[in-house]
């Protein structure tokens, strides 16, 4: 169960890397890193807890992401998915 869980926080941190070298804007290829952290959190492959981490953290990713590329209706669509991750 640890390399699962490893492997959507390595999605997560792949997708980081990616935008924090995005001087040649390339924040559509975070987001693409970003579909499969998400689909494993949902998979219900992961205990609980990692999934909300590993969701929480995919979903900030992608706020940033979007909004760096000015997408505000996509990025204030993420913000309430994490908002609703949160209450949850």
């Amino acid at each position: 169960m640890g390399e699962i869980r490893m492997i959507g926080f390595g999605f997560v941190l792949l997708s980081l890397t990616v935008l924090s070298g995005c001087k040649d804007r390339r924040y559509r290829d975070a987001l693409s890193q970003l579909s499969a952290p998400l689909q494993l959190a949902d998979s219900g492959s992961l205990p609980p807890d990692a999934a909300a981490n590993v969701r929480r953290q995919a979903l900030e990713v992608r706020v940033v992401a979007e909004s760096r590329m000015g997408d505000a209706a996509a990025a204030q669509k993420s913000v309430a998915a994490l908002e609703q991750e949160a209450a949850a």
